[in-house]
């Protein structure tokens, strides 16, 4: 009995050192702008499926473009990478994040603060906190605060440079329903919230993609945005969509781009690259980009 258990010991020692001499699988060499990636045109496909494959939202990029951030289905905490002395980092998680919170949707503005959904409690189930990037330190979270986290709030958003925050949103009286709102600061808080209209709210049913995942123009002259309008749906699955603003301030029937680019749905979450050149978004929990140059080419002649 004892030497089976020697011999038993003796091959499950040398199993052991085998697979502790086995050399970890080597992160490939990523260099240059977007993790190297160059080929990016106007039909959209997936980017990097080796990194953002299981992805619940984009890929979202610092102003420098150095820095890119995601949040990853199974996990509850912000990935990052980043480029250093030339070559881009391994996958790893953000320095702020919380052993007690999740975190989603990351968003980048121009001003070095990274936006994020957490159910980190504010009052109510939490809503959208952020922090600074200054001198390469992260401040603490701050929350946005009332009115905005007043509301249930549906994943993905976007924030323009002036601060004016647009996000799918549900209260008390939506039935369930997602909402497009928009909220402007005002001093250290946030006006009273806007819903935009029946054009781009057309949908009050079918829960957080009645209407959500909102994607506004810095100068706020246009809107992408996830919606499942039954009486233009592309497949299964909510598309996206793009509206612009006419020359008297008014929204226009928004276009469905899943349609446009002959995609088959499922087509959320957009995020445009900081030098505004091509658009992210999610399909399927995947990555995909395409160019932006379909944002002119659709726009109405005035």
């Amino acid at each position: 009995m004892k030497n089976i258990l020697f011999i038993a010991w003796g091959i499950l020692a040398q199993v052991l050192v085998i697979f502790g001499q086995r050399a970890p699988k080597e992160f490939p060499v990523l260099k240059g702008p977007y993790l190297g990636q160059k080929s990016f045109g106007n039909v959209p496909e997936p980017f990097l499926p080796e990194i953002f494959l299981d992805n619940h939202s984009p890929a979202v990029f610092s102003p420098d473009g150095r820095k890119v951030f995601w949040k990853e289905i199974s996990r509850n905490s912000l990935f990052f990478m980043e480029e250093m002395d030339g070559r881009w980092t391994a996958p790893q998680k953000v320095p702020f994040r919380s052993i007690l919170y999740r975190m989603d949707a990351p968003f980048f503005t121009a001003n070095s603060r990274l936006y994020f959904l957490s159910n980190r409690p504010f009052w109510g189930d939490g809503g959208i906190w952020y922090v600074e990037l200054k001198n390469r330190r992260w401040s603490s979270w701050k929350s946005l605060g009332s009115p905005i986290n007043d509301l249930c709030l549906h994943w993905g958003f976007s924030v323009v440079a002036k601060g004016t925050i647009c996000f799918g949103g549900s209260g008390p009286s939506a039935r369930g329903a997602f909402y497009i709102y928009r909220s402007g600061p005002v001093g250290a808080k946030y006006e009273a919230l806007e819903k935009l209209d029946s054009v781009i709210n057309a949908v009050d049913t079918d829960g957080g993609y009645a209407q959500a995942t909102p994607l506004i123009a810095a100068d706020e002259s246009w809107i992408i945005f996830t919606s499942r309008r039954l009486d233009d749906a592309v497949g299964q699955g909510a598309n996206l969509y793009i509206s612009y603003r006419d020359a008297a301030g008014a929204w226009l029937i928004p276009v469905n781009l899943s349609r446009h680019w002959d995609m088959e749905g499922g087509e959320i979450c957009p995020s445009l690259s900081p030098d505004g050149k091509f658009l992210l978004f999610l399909r399927w929990h995947e990555v995909y980009w395409v160019s932006s140059a379909f944002i002119k080419e659709l726009r109405p002649a005035r």
